[in-house]
């Protein structure tokens, strides 16, 4: 590396190693927030007679909570240029 190029802030494999761990969080769970993708795909199932309404309805949940979610924290940043 010459004098003229700077050094990244975040590497490459600090970027993958970020990734790999949300992914397992997302696979696994994490202890009292929130079930593993098991856990709460068999939730689903308990709840409906078949597996259509339980992928349905859990995809409506799922996709509630990522757009509230990005509302308020489009919310909280504009906030903060008014």
């Amino acid at each position: 590396m010459s004098k003229n190029e700077k050094k990244p802030l975040v590497s490459r494999e600090d970027i993958m190693k970020i990734l790999d761990a949300c992914y397992d969080k997302c696979l696994h769970g994490i202890p009292k927030v929130n079930p593993s993708v098991e856990e709460m795909a068999g939730d689903y199932l308990r709840k409906y007679n078949t597996k259509e309404p339980a992928c349905k309805s859990m995809l409506k949940n799922q996709i509630t909570k990522c757009a509230t979610s990005g509302f308020i924290t489009g919310y909280g940043g504009l906030s903060l240029f008014l």
